[in-house]
């Protein structure tokens, strides 16, 4: 008894440490899962109040898999250059070829249209966060019964930065773009829609651990909206 007792106690310390840093493998939750779990989960407690009535997050297997994808396009050489150079974000940041610095650099601006293009996003790399989910989901008279639209985004950061502290920063840089999504459309034409948001969150640390353990985070966004 006193050893099953001792083994409940180990599996509940193992589970409560698991969203304490960033793993390789990211969510590892199944598609379409009710519940809220990992990265979703953190980021979804992060937004606003108004945000959090306006988008429900969970983890989604087809991100993850999209993400892995895309860090083929970061060598570890890049990596390492870019520590070399002080040229590593302390600060979450948005890959766009808008951007200045870092965040366009070339490969990731290449990882990111292709995860972009992996989930059939409706984005592309041009925009900052906020600008991408109002111009690509907010209904229009062209597009206001497209179903299942999508806007996906990367976003990088040094690796040594604390989960807790990723996830708020993502969820400020998206928290005034969702907060002003359209819930419903009425052009006084007949074209009258109502729309949920729902999305995902995935993260990957990509870590050399031959060159001193010089690491990087990438994390993945996926909103999507869809009909009701």
């Amino acid at each position: 008894i006193a050893s099953l007792a001792l083994a409940g106690i180990m599996a509940v310390s193992m589970l409560a440490g698991c969203g304490e840093s960033i793993s390789n493998s990211g969510s590892s939750s199944s598609e379409n899962t009710n519940t809220v779990t990992g990265y979703s989960a953190s980021v979804q407690a992060k937004l606003s109040n108004t945000a959090q009535k306006k988008v429900a997050l969970s983890d989604s297997a087809d991100l993850d898999s999209a993400l892995q994808a895309a860090m083929e396009y970061v060598a570890n050489s890049n990596i390492a250059t870019w520590y070399d150079n002080n040229s590593v974000p302390s600060t979450v940041q948005v890959v766009s070829t808008k951007a200045t610095g870092y965040a366009s650099n070339p490969q990731l601006v290449n990882a990111a249209e292709n995860l972009i293009k992996a989930m059939d996003a409706e984005n592309n790399v041009g925009n900052s966060a906020r600008v991408a989910l109002i111009k690509t989901l907010n209904p229009s008279t062209a597009n206001y019964n497209d179903d299942d639209r999508n806007v996906t985004f990367l976003f990088v950061v040094d690796g040594g930065k604390g989960a807790n502290a990723v996830m708020k920063e993502v969820a400020d840089l998206m928290n005034s773009g969702i907060e002003a999504l359209d819930e419903h459309f009425d052009d006084s034409k007949n074209h009258v829609a109502d729309y949920e948001y729902t999305g995902s969150v995935s993260a990957y640390t990509k870590t050399l651990t031959e060159d001193h353990g010089k690491s990087l985070t990438f994390i993945a966004v996926n909103v999507a909206r869809e009909i009701v």
